[in-house]
């Protein structure tokens, strides 16, 4: 029975802690994705405001006081493509990617058919913004998810380890807790035990007595 009260307290502690844990990490990831995904869009709207040089940006190496925030995008790997009415290309700015015409060609073609003026090519991880200029003509700015995806699968693999060490830290506390909590109750089982043997043991005396007499009263 104590084992099993034991047992039973100790899965209850470790279900509630691993309940917690997979909500805040999932939150966790969940957070950050977003907000990598939002500085991409960020960054990609400046490809809109005459800023060409976020197409060609590369990580500057200087003190932390003078660093600008316009290196946010170094990492982001951006191009971009003005289309005809017609859907030809006109122009591109591929300087930092290098992406075969076949993809290029499919990830437009998808672009222009979709209402929406941003979002998301799931076959190739690419996020798009779309425009059409007052001259008929549209431009679309890509971004490669990649590098989100490598951050975002770098963060769960962390926690992953870090719920793993913290599962088997309050493993080892909730044994301890387990053990504590059940304590007095085991000891209030070992009375309860001892205190039925030892009346069973006081009533075997004068039950045998009796038991005895009526043996010798009885013909």
């Amino acid at each position: 029975m104590i084992r099993a009260l034991r047992r039973k307290f100790i899965l209850i502690t470790m279900s509630l802690i691993s309940i917690i844990l997979l909500i805040v990490f999932s939150s966790i990831s969940v957070i950050y994705y977003h907000n990598l995904t939002r500085e991409t869009f960020h960054v990609m709207e400046m490809g809109f405001n005459n800023e060409p040089d976020i197409f060609y940006q590369k990580p500057k190496i200087e003190p932390r006081n003078q660093r600008k925030d316009e290196s946010v995008g170094a990492r982001i790997p951006i191009f971009s493509v003005t289309l005809t009415e017609n859907g030809q290309m006109i122009t591109s700015t591929l300087t930092s990617v290098s992406i075969s015409e076949q993809v290029l060609e499919n990830s437009i073609s998808q672009v222009i058919f979709k209402e929406n003026t941003r979002g998301k090519l799931q076959d190739v991880d690419l996020l798009f913004i779309k425009k059409n200029n007052s001259d008929g003509t549209t431009k679309i700015v890509f971004a490669d998810q990649r590098y989100n995806l490598e951050a975002i699968y770098a963060l769960i693999k962390n926690l992953g380890l870090v719920g793993i060490i913290a599962l088997i830290v309050f493993g080892i506390l909730s044994v301890f807790l387990a053990n504590l909590a059940v304590a007095p109750v085991e000891k209030a089982w070992k009375k309860e035990r001892q205190f039925l043997g030892d009346v069973s043991h006081e009533l075997k005396t004068p039950l045998t007595v009796i038991l005895t007499n009526l043996s010798i009263l009885l013909p």
